[in-house]
């Protein structure tokens, strides 16, 4: 993925709020994300998120769909605690792929080195 956008939480979509199997007071609420989230975002946010909060308040992300188990009556406070969540997420998802794309150009760079140093090579052979 070469261009990122950090992700928000846009808006909470009441007409997918489900039955949450954690607690019988809990229900599952989806959050909106502005957009559906790269490879590995979704686990660095979870993990994040799991790590503060008790274990069955839980969330889950699906496409742009941040799922949410909670009290309904808690669901600010989880939002509260979720947007520096997502955005240091945002911060470590960006930096993680600067640093893949360093190591591309570099595995680049020595493949063209490589390729230009076969060509040199083949160039000094002499057949006959």
């Amino acid at each position: 993925m070469e261009f990122f956008e950090d992700l928000k939480i846009i808006d909470f979509d009441d007409s997918q709020v489900q039955v949450s199997l954690r607690r019988p007071s809990f229900k599952r609420l989806a959050l909106v994300l502005s957009a559906a989230p790269p490879p590995g975002w979704a686990i660095l946010l979870q993990t994040k998120y799991h790590s503060m909060w008790a274990v069955d308040k839980r969330i889950e992300v699906v496409g742009n769909i941040l799922w949410v188990d909670c009290e309904p009556d808690d669901l600010q406070a989880v939002l509260d605690a979720l947007k520096p969540m997502v955005a240091q997420t945002n911060t470590e998802i960006r930096a993680d792929m600067a640093r893949l794309k360093r190591e591309q150009a570099t595995r680049d760079g020595i493949a063209m080195a490589n390729k230009e140093h076969l060509a040199r090579i083949k160039k000094d052979l002499r057949f006959d």
